[in-house]
């Protein structure tokens, strides 16, 4: 009898949304790393595990608010995965979005990442998806439950509408498995921004996802030219101002020129982004993929194995 088809999950949301602490949960495990491609910091990460008789591989994504990792990097390696993983015929499970509920407010950055994450998922694959709140263990359960309360109600609203659900995870095995467990019994499903790629042949930039990304580019360039503008003119208006008082100004512009400058060159990073630095690695792990996961021992001796893949 032929074993069942290996399952994928996705995790997905902000660096420290507890992604890592996940995986190490679910798999009961120090992973081991086992395989790795390295050639600059960004990376997926994809941990396999046994779980009532399925193979899960979870596949760990970097987050969109990395300081260290322009977003045109991140939003192009992970469409380039998600690319090649459903042209090789792989598709996904389910995907996983870790939010903390230990953060106090929805912040900028948090909202930025969640909707560019609606925008490479889309409605259609919302029962596929799991909004997993995370840090519950530092945070009262009295704060805790008035903040899951308004994610449902408000930020992950449009979400739930069209068959996610959102989920608690208590930094247990037993939590991050009953996660798990919901996702087994459903059908793989193509994200939206897969379907763009694959089937209507749309660049990064063109897809849903890198439009959402651009135009967030173009806010956050608008707002820094705006600040700049400002705080250059009352740099003109010297007899105001004490020498270190113009210094402080003189600092300030530097840095403002530095941010408008650093958003400028992202912002035409994402018009040329279209993986293509990514495709030739991912191409030969894609199609070993199921050799990559599995053991050759039997089920019940198989080890947790741990694979990294960065790229420049």
């Amino acid at each position: 009898m032929a074993e069942p088809a290996p399952k994928f999950i996705a995790l997905m949301g902000c660096t420290e949304s507890g992604k890592s602490s996940f995986i190490n949960c679910a798999a009961a495990s120090n992973l081991v790393v086992d395989h790795e491609l390295q050639s600059g910091t960004s990376e997926i990460q994809m941990a396999t595990m046994q779980l009532a008789g399925d193979r899960i591989t979870l596949i760990d994504t970097p987050g969109f608010d990395d300081i260290e990792i322009p977003q045109a990097d991140i939003l192009s390696l992970i469409a380039a995965f998600l690319q090649q993983t459903f042209a090789h015929g792989t598709r996904l499970t389910g995907i996983l979005y870790l939010h903390p509920i230990s953060d106090n407010r929805m912040s900028d950055i948090s909202l930025k990442t969640y909707q560019l994450f609606r925008k490479l998922c889309g409605d259609t694959a919302m029962a596929n998806v799991i909004i997993v709140t995370t840090m519950w263990d530092i945070v009262p359960s009295e704060i805790a439950n008035v903040r899951a309360r308004e994610l449902r109600g408000h930020y992950f609203k449009d979400a739930c509408d069209v068959g996610a659900r959102i989920m608690r995870h208590d930094n247990t095995h037993k939590s991050a498995v009953g996660i798990l467990s919901t996702l087994l019994g459903k059908p793989p499903a193509a994200f939206h921004i897969q379907r763009q790629l694959v089937e209507e042949h749309k660049t990064v930039p063109q897809t849903d996802a890198g439009r959402e990304l651009a135009s967030q580019l173009d806010a956050m360039y608008q707002q820094q030219q705006w600040r700049l503008d400002v705080s250059t003119e009352e740099a003109r208006s010297t007899r105001r101002h004490t020498e270190e008082g113009l210094q402080q100004l003189r600092d300030e512009l530097g840095e403002l020129r530095q941010k408008l400058r650093k958003t400028e060159i992202e912002r035409d990073k994402l018009q040329m982004a279209q993986g293509d630095r990514f495709h030739t690695r991912l191409q030969d792990v894609v199609s070993q993929l199921g050799r990559m996961v599995y053991s050759e021992m039997p089920q019940g001796q198989r080890p947790v194995r741990f694979v990294v893949l960065t790229f420049a």
